[in-house]
């Protein structure tokens, strides 16, 4: 719930950095719950982010976080291999 509310906070303030690392935090969770679905989402979400946002720093827990297990990440989609920004 804490997550959440600093993501909202970071959200209504601007700041595209703490938006970042919130939802990396989120993803982790979620995959802490084994939940990975949902995780991926707010990884990929946090990357995307990212990317737009140049001074918001690279997203390393985002991707550490989105490479899941072979057999898991199967069932959801293709590995992506690419850890540099374009």
């Amino acid at each position: 719930m804490m997550v959440g509310d600093s993501l909202l906070s970071a959200m209504a303030s601007g700041d595209e950095g703490g938006q970042v690392r919130m939802l990396e935090m989120l993803g982790n969770g979620f995959n802490e719950a084994k939940r990975y679905a949902e995780a991926l989402a707010f990884f990929e979400r946090a990357i995307k982010t990212s990317e737009s946002t140049p001074d918001a720093g690279f997203p390393y827990m985002a991707y550490e976080g989105s490479q899941l297990p072979w057999p898991v990440r199967a069932r959801f989609r293709k590995p992506e291999t690419s850890w540099s920004r374009h």
